[in-house]
């Protein structure tokens, strides 16, 4: 009698912590909600402009759309589509200042490399080639204002826990 209480108050403490997380479907109506306002923003590295945005499309898939405007000529949206199951998942804590400008002058953008598996699915398309193409490396880089690190430490939290919810893979080096 004494081991069928201690089990059934382990299983019970048990679901009482998994009761706490967040599920797949409210992790996703966060997204929904926030992830758009908090991740629309402008950087300009040198004579260049960029933007970021995260759209969620449904919910096995995000869609990273990144704009670039070189001139008025020049100016095309890129999407990548990445199945949640197509993502390591990582420490959002690695986040990198951008070291480059083609005008030697300092910038404040910041960003973070989203890994993928290897020949996940994952693939991109721009509104000038609506054509599919296969995301070859294994890796999407996430641009942003270093003003903005914490909104956007909080929804890349929020991509790796959906990640992981949906099967994603641990990011597992040994070096």
């Amino acid at each position: 009698m004494k081991t069928l209480k201690t089990i059934l108050t382990a299983f019970l403490l048990l679901q009482a912590a998994v009761s706490f997380g967040q599920t797949k479907e409210e992790t996703i109506s966060w997204l929904k909600a926030n992830a758009n306002t908090l991740l629309i923003n402008t950087y300009t590295v040198g004579p260049y402009q960029f933007s970021n945005s995260v759209y969620m499309i449904d919910n096995e898939n995000i869609t990273l759309c990144r704009k670039e405007v070189r001139s008025t000529e020049w100016n095309y949206t890129e999407y990548y589509n990445l199945p949640f199951k197509s993502i390591l998942y990582q420490d959002v804590n690695t986040i990198h200042k951008a070291t480059y400008t083609s005008d030697g002058k300092p910038t404040d953008v910041y960003y973070f490399i989203i890994k993928l598996e290897p020949k996940s699915g994952a693939y991109k398309y721009s509104d000038k080639n609506i054509q599919k193409e296969i995301i070859d490396d294994d890796y999407v880089t996430f641009y942003f204002m270093k003003d903005s690190e914490q909104d956007i430490k909080r929804i890349l939290k929020a991509i790796m826990h959906l990640a992981k919810l949906s099967g994603a893979k641990e990011n597992k080096q040994t070096f």
